[in-house]
C-alpha cells in the first residue's frame, strides 16, 4: 500500500509541477500574454508560498515523510508561475 501512495503522490507532483508550462510556452510561442490572467497568477504564486512554509514548518516538527516531496514540487509551480507573471508583464509593456 505505502508504495501506491508513493506512485500515486508522485505522479500528482508531476502533473502539479507541470500544469503552467503549456502556458509559457504558448506565450513565448505566439508572443502574446493577453489572454492570460494576472490575478491567478497572483493567486497561484500566493498558494505555492504558502505551501513551502507550512511545509517547511510541518518538516520542522517532524510531521511527515512525504513534506520535502511538496517543498520541491511547490518551488516547481512556483518558478513557472513566477516566469509567466514576468512574461505577462513583458507583454503588457511592449504592447502600451
Amino acid at each position: 500500500m505505502q508504495i501506491a501512495i508513493y506512485i500515486l503522490s508522485g505522479i500528482g507532483c508531476l502533473l502539479t509541477a507541470s500544469i503552467l508550462i503549456p502556458q509559457i510556452v504558448k506565450v513565448i510561442k505566439t508572443n502574446s500574454a493577453k489572454d492570460i490572467s494576472t490575478i491567478m497568477i497572483t493567486i497561484n504564486i500566493s498558494s505555492c508560498i504558502f505551501w513551502i512554509v507550512a511545509t517547511s514548518m510541518q518538516i520542522a516538527t517532524g510531521f511527515n515523510e512525504l513534506q520535502p516531496a511538496l517543498i520541491v514540487v511547490n518551488s516547481i509551480s512556483l518558478t513557472c508561475a513566477v516566469i509567466l507573471l514576468t512574461l505577462k508583464l513583458l507583454h503588457n509593456k511592449k504592447g502600451k
